[in-house]
């Protein structure tokens, strides 16, 4: 069986995930009952949610009890599976904060994406950091692709307590859509199609710098799923989404500790928003915001 591994977002207005997070609350409900109750907030005709349910039980995410739908349970057994499989990998190789520099090796997008997103959010790259700045140079902006509610309040925390500045080279349909969400969640500054000659993904947090090396094959296949899609919702349905996350390939990330690249970085960076001097001497940026 084939087992979709995508979670759905809580905040997420398309009706796959209003219908997962629905059944998953309700179970056992007919096809008018969903559309009843979905309804209520959104503008959606039968046609429509008949059509995803279709759609949901081909990929085995849903199944059928006579004229009642569920969540199959052997969809969420293979999604916990796999976040085990991605913790017991993490606390084998996981982030050690007493290194001056270390490597990371992950085998997905999807373990790159959650994997920096747990660490980001974590606040480890801060400790014993006299300022709050962080961000990245990268190629496309970063995106988790699989948020829950836990997942979204460590987005909102990586960014939110933050000075977060992040731009991006590359002027997608996805980047433009992920420029306006990293605003609204709490990024200080967000730039896409900047002019800067990237040859890896750069973050810079706190005294650390990471450095993110992706292999040709997967940058190709980002620049097609950013460039060929609406939004994430267009990459679900077409079945693109999925196939880039699970596809396996090798990332590797390189962390160091050393507060003198990290400055050079991160005046490089706060370069794109204004005078480096005069963002990075503001007092306010000295203590976690509150």
């Amino acid at each position: 069986m084939s087992v979709n591994i995508l979670a759905p977002q809580s905040t997420s207005d398309s009706l796959k995930d209003l219908i997962i997070s629905l059944l998953s609350e309700n179970s056992l409900l007919s096809a008018k009952e969903i559309h009843s109750t979905i309804s209520k907030n959104k503008t959606v005709s039968y046609q429509a949610v008949f059509k995803v349910l279709k759609e949901l039980i081909e990929s085995n995410v849903l199944e059928k009890q006579e004229s009642k739908y569920l969540i199959n349970k052997k969809w969420i057994l293979g999604l916990k599976q796999f976040v085990k499989n991605f913790e017991d990998r993490e606390e084998k190789k996981g982030f050690d904060p007493t290194a001056e520099i270390q490597t990371l090796e992950l085998n997905t997008l999807f373990e790159f994406f959650e994997g920096m997103l747990e660490l980001l959010s974590s606040d480890m790259l801060y400790k014993n950091c006299e300022h709050r700045f962080g961000g990245g140079i990268l190629r496309h902006l970063w995106w988790s692709l699989s948020f829950d509610a836990a997942g979204f309040e460590k987005f909102k925390h990586m960014l939110g307590p933050k000075d977060s500045y992040i731009v991006a080279i590359e002027d997608t349909p996805v980047d433009k859509w992920l420029q306006a969400y990293y605003l609204k969640t709490g990024g200080t500054g967000v730039k896409i199609g900047v002019d800067y000659d990237l040859e890896d993904d750069v973050a810079v947090v706190g005294d650390y710098v990471l450095q993110v090396f992706f292999d040709k094959q997967t940058k190709k296949k980002l620049d097609k799923l950013y460039s060929e899609v609406e939004d994430f919702a267009d990459a679900i349905e077409k079945g693109l989404l999925e196939q880039v996350l699970t596809e396996p390939t090798k990332i590797k990330v390189v962390i160091t500790r050393n507060t003198e690249l990290a400055d050079i970085y991160l005046r490089k960076l706060v370069g794109f928003f204004g005078d480096p001097d005069e963002i990075l001497n503001d007092p306010k940026h000295t203590a976690e915001k509150k």
